[in-house]
């Protein structure tokens, strides 16, 4: 559509409430689309933003060459609505946006996360009791890593660096990561 992606899209999620179900894509030259799953067809996006960020030390203005999405997965009176978007980028970034996302453009602030591009993201699944672990975010890269983050204080809390990191000693791509929806502790790449 013209006012959907140009570029290859990299990542997409399904998000929403009991009653409406939304997908969210990212392409790689940073245009996040959302698009409504109950209309009978999937067109035109209902929202779309371009995803750009300002100039840091350790990356340059404008747009972000997203690679991977994650959601938080709400509150427990509704674990459905997603309250903030995750995305990893190409240059190895992670970004935190509170949703919906408004507007054409949309500034964000950016963590360097890994050495290279972000390959997956997942928030944990579990809500539990009291904290759970909602608040626990996994990436994964092709720089051999994969890295546990706290996201209880956002961007902030995580340019202190990850809570882990794991290598893989086979200097292979770590191409995807997901937490287990079984075993609160245990994850697979």
């Amino acid at each position: 559509s013209g006012r959907g992606h140009k570029y290859p899209v990299r990542s997409m999620s399904v998000v929403g409430s009991s009653s409406n179900f939304e997908l969210v894509s990212a392409s790689s030259d940073g245009m996040v689309c959302t698009w409504d799953l109950s209309a009978s067809t999937l067109t035109e996006p209902v929202r779309w933003s371009m995803a750009s960020c300002a100039r840091t030390d350790a990356f340059p203005a404008g747009p972000v060459h997203i690679s991977a999405l994650a959601f938080d997965k709400g509150t427990a009176a509704n674990p459905l609505e997603a309250r903030r978007l995750f995305m990893g980028t190409q240059a190895g970034g992670l970004l935190e946006s509170p949703l919906p996302l408004s507007g054409d453009s949309v500034q964000l602030s950016q963590v360097s996360g890994h050495d290279g591009t972000i390959t997956g993201l997942h928030v944990h699944p579990r809500q539990g009791q009291g904290k759970g672990f909602s608040h626990l975010l996994l990436s994964s890269s092709v720089d051999w890593t994969v890295k546990l983050w706290n996201t209880d204080k956002g961007l902030q809390g995580m340019q202190a660096g990850p809570l882990l990191e794991f290598r893989n000693n086979t200097y292979d791509y770590v191409v995807d990561v997901a937490w287990s929806h079984v075993n609160p502790t245990v994850f697979a790449t």
